[in-house]
């Protein structure tokens, strides 16, 4: 089932126009900046957007402008999740899957000092429950923060169903973001 879901969602995300996902990104975007979670944090963890994901590279510039610590993660042993500090673009190279990660050459952040997470998936459902890409990173690096760290998914709106199938070790989001609500899980 979870494989299904994926292809049909991956597929949907894959047609998208440069024009459809520059506009729906730009009101998700909004909604983020508009939320206190984003207007009090000091350090956001987010993902580089990558096929046709949300786009994030704007969230980086802004809040790197607005003196905001912007981590990203970069893919280390066992499918771990390490939060890697940038200052700039000029600190990420193509790195694991061909996505945009860290260079090794900046410090790893503790973890218990991210307020947010900016997550990204294939579907959710509005409990909270997130599909990804089926190789848990994600899961197992969310069970590492703190209680007060915001989880926060960014997603186009077909991207959400009623209820997804999920396991134990599945990590939930507190808020999701979609072009047309904020869902409060």
């Amino acid at each position: 089932m979870k494989g299904e879901i994926r292809r049909r969602v991956l597929e949907q995300r894959k047609m998208m126009s440069p024009k459809e996902v520059n506009e729906k990104s730009k009101k998700i975007q909004e909604k983020l900046f508009r939320t206190s979670y984003y207007q009090t944090s000091r350090t956001i963890m987010t993902y580089v957007d990558f096929q046709n994901e949300v786009e994030t590279r704007s969230i980086i510039k802004r809040a790197l402008n607005e003196g905001k610590n912007i981590v990203v993660p970069l893919c280390g042993p066992n499918f771990s999740l390490l939060p890697v500090k940038i200052d700039s673009f000029d600190d990420l190279e193509k790195g694991t899957r061909g996505i945009l990660e860290p260079t090794k050459k900046h410090d790893i952040v503790d973890v218990k000092k991210l307020d947010i997470v900016l997550v990204p998936g294939i579907t959710f459902d509005r409990s909270g429950h997130r599909l990804g890409y089926g190789l848990a990173y994600y899961d197992r690096f969310l069970t590492q923060l703190s209680p007060s760290t915001i989880i926060i998914a960014l997603a186009y709106s077909f991207q959400l169903v009623q209820t997804l199938p999920f396991e134990d070790h599945d990590q939930k989001m507190n808020l999701i973001i979609t072009e047309n609500e904020m869902i409060h899980c």
